[in-house]
């Protein structure tokens, strides 16, 4: 069973958002700059959004260990 195209960003929306917010939170704990924290945390968030929801679809085209023929 393949994984709908809205299964997938949502999949990718909140995964990226607790990321970028572990990433911000970090940053800000590292430099003290909630600025520059939530920039990072934004750069973040578009950056591995794209790159996850490509690579997610990517694998749902394979067949690879899937049970659903």
């Amino acid at each position: 069973m393949s994984e709908s195209s809205v299964r997938s960003l949502v999949k990718s929306v909140t995964w990226r958002l607790l990321g970028s917010m572990s990433t911000a939170t970090i940053t800000w704990g590292i430099t003290g700059q909630i600025s520059f924290a939530v920039e990072v945390g934004l750069a973040q968030l578009i950056i591995n959004f794209i790159l996850y929801l490509v690579h997610e679809r990517i694998w749902n085209l394979s067949s690879w260990q899937r049970d659903d023929k």
